[in-house]
């Protein structure tokens, strides 16, 4: 029995195969649920995705950020876009990871959001990145947007060999 909460979806209950994915989806409609499911964090190949989205087996697409980059997240997101399967990359432990799905956020339609795992640093400055009430804002500047503070850069770079030849 579960109490009356609306999950907005559930990710990643159990290793990813089509089957379990599918049957997972058929159990929750027929609970009268509206939870999507997300899952795909994994997969280490474009290819990999392709009976997922085929089958509609999951609602939001998490393939992870940095295994797939920029042009790797696009593709994918253009397979999922006309089956109506939502993307939000998968992150863990990476600032840069989060403002690249920021990134992806604003160029694709179908994105749904980016994982954030609050790591910090004095090194990068993004200023032009804000939360407030869950919605980042992506600042209009060149690239990412993202600049290096070369002083504290410095700081916290230590040599710790020589290589000479």
């Amino acid at each position: 029995d579960m109490p009356d909460y609306e999950f907005a979806f559930m990710e990643e209950m159990f290793p990813e195969t089509v089957e379990q994915c599918l049957e997972f989806k058929d159990f929750i409609k027929s609970h009268g649920f509206k939870t999507l499911v997300a899952d795909g964090e994994s997969g280490r190949e474009v290819e990999f995705y392709e009976p997922f989205v085929n089958a509609r087996a999951v609602d939001i697409c998490q393939a992870d950020m940095r295994q797939f980059g920029m042009d790797g997240i696009m593709a994918i997101a253009e397979s999922c876009r006309d089956k109506g399967i939502l993307i939000a990359p998968h992150n863990w432990g990476s600032l840069i990871g989060y403002y690249m799905q920021l990134q992806i956020g604003r160029a694709i339609g179908n994105f749904y959001r980016a994982e954030q795992d609050p790591v910090s640093t004095d090194v990068i400055v993004a200023d032009g990145y804000t939360i407030e009430n869950g919605y980042a804002t992506v600042p209009d500047m060149p690239g990412f947007g993202l600049e290096v503070d070369e002083d504290k850069f410095a700081s916290k770079v230590h040599v710790r060999f020589d290589l000479k030849a």
